[in-house]
């Protein structure tokens, strides 16, 4: 569970991720607006990421399809090649959003086009390599430090409601409200954290490397100046 968790929340969490855009600069929040621009990015998200996490799937399905059909006996006696297996699957995953974190961010709020060449030769995949290559260090960092926070902050949150639970109901074991309900609720609370963190984390590489906050500054200035002299708000 914890694992399809993680692998759903990079796509779960592009709402989010469009609402605080729209809210650093200060337009205005629609649910229709927020849902449209989703779809306008949907293929490019599906893309960056479910294409890798699948393609190796894949292989791995390739892989135990042909043990079973050669030696079925070996499947189902060897349970930690399975378990070897979800682990290394986890691995990738967990490498490709180490080391590209921000492509939510870069596809749901630079909106570049996946091979158009008109913004002066600048795709996609060239804005995520440049933006990510040049922090590799401290993604690595922010990467390490936020799985084992991660870690902490799920153990902590299911223990205070397992703890919780057992005072006021005197029921202190895992038992089917908790494996699923409580248990993914929690995951789920993290990964919204965590999303909120990473936006932040873009902000900060950006305005370091950028000074992107001069653009901010601009643009909010823009749109106070737009309603002030049109009186009403832009979309």
């Amino acid at each position: 569970m914890t694992f399809l968790v993680y692998l759903e929340m990079p796509l779960a969490s592009s709402l989010t991720v469009i609402f605080l855009g729209k809210d650093i600069f200060l337009e205005k929040h629609s649910l229709n607006g927020i849902l449209s621009e989703l779809w306008e990015g949907l293929g490019r998200l599906l893309y960056s990421h479910l294409v890798w996490r699948f393609l190796f799937l894949g292989l791995s399905i390739t892989y135990f399809l042909r043990i079973s059909i050669v030696s079925p006996e070996t499947i189902s006696n060897d349970v930690g090649t399975w378990i070897g297996w979800v682990f290394l699957f986890f691995f990738v995953a967990w490498i490709l959003r180490l080391f590209r974190p921000f492509i939510n961010e870069v596809i749901l709020l630079e909106k570049l086009p996946a091979r158009n060449q008109e913004d002066k030769g600048r795709t996609l995949a060239k804005r995520s390599s440049s933006l990510h290559n040049a922090n590799l260090g401290t993604l690595l960092l922010q990467g390490i430090y936020s799985f084992f926070l991660a870690i902490f902050l799920s153990w902590a949150l299911i223990s205070g409601l397992t703890f919780l639970r057992g005072i006021l109901f005197a029921n202190w074991y895992w038992d089917d409200l908790t494996l699923n309900f409580l248990y993914p609720g929690v995951l789920w609370v993290v990964g919204l954290y965590f999303t909120v963190w990473r936006f932040l984390c873009y902000l900060n590489i950006r305005i370091r490397d950028e000074g992107w906050e001069i653009e901010l500054l601009m643009r909010a200035e823009a749109t106070r100046l737009r309603e002030r002299r049109f009186g009403f708000k832009s979309h």
